[in-house]
């Protein structure tokens, strides 16, 4: 299947995004050509590893809604982002910066889908210690914290166990 046919069969779902965000301030065309350059971004960086295209469809396009909606923020600066969506919550409050969202969610499943070969290596207790927090988003001061080594050794350990990861799934 082609990128363009790709495009045709899973436009509605860019159309369907932009419509749940027709009352956020942006004029509809404009959110339409946000989604369908989201669109299209998905179908240029697919992998069918990702899952489903519509699903990873569907995340690059909200993502990609949140990206130009911060970058453009101070322009919409009228009720829009100051009126309650739920209770003591604002639009403006909702948008959270998921730029790498998506790469971070790639990088967790594939160490997730490779911890069984983990299980088999002779780790340490603070390596299992270290990738458990890591796997759990936390960020690698934190990790460092809660271990008790250095966050400079945290970020080698993580390295050290991709990098093992990866020789595994390559042998």
């Amino acid at each position: 299947m082609t990128n363009e046919e790709r495009f045709k069969q899973n436009i509605k779902i860019a159309y369907k995004i932009a419509w749940k965000y027709r009352n956020t301030g942006i004029e509809f065309d404009d959110l339409k050509q946000i989604c369908l350059l989201g669109l299209w971004k998905a179908i240029l960086t697919y992998k069918i590893e990702k899952g489903t295209i519509s699903t990873y469809a569907y995340s690059v396009i909200k993502n990609e809604i949140n990206i130009y909606i911060r970058k453009n923020k101070k322009y919409f600066k009228d009720k829009h982002f100051e009126e309650e969506i739920k209770e003591g919550i604002t639009l403006g409050d909702a948008i959270k910066d998921s730029t790498n969202e998506i790469e971070e969610v790639e990088k967790r499943i594939d160490i997730k889908a490779s911890m069984n070969s983990l299980q088999k290596a002779n780790m340490k207790k603070k390596e299992k210690q270290v990738m458990e927090f890591y796997l759990k988003g936390y960020i690698q001061p934190k990790i460092a914290k809660k271990v008790g080594l250095s966050q400079p050794s945290i970020s080698g350990t993580i390295k050290r166990l991709k990098k093992y990861i990866k020789g595994e799934k390559n042998a």
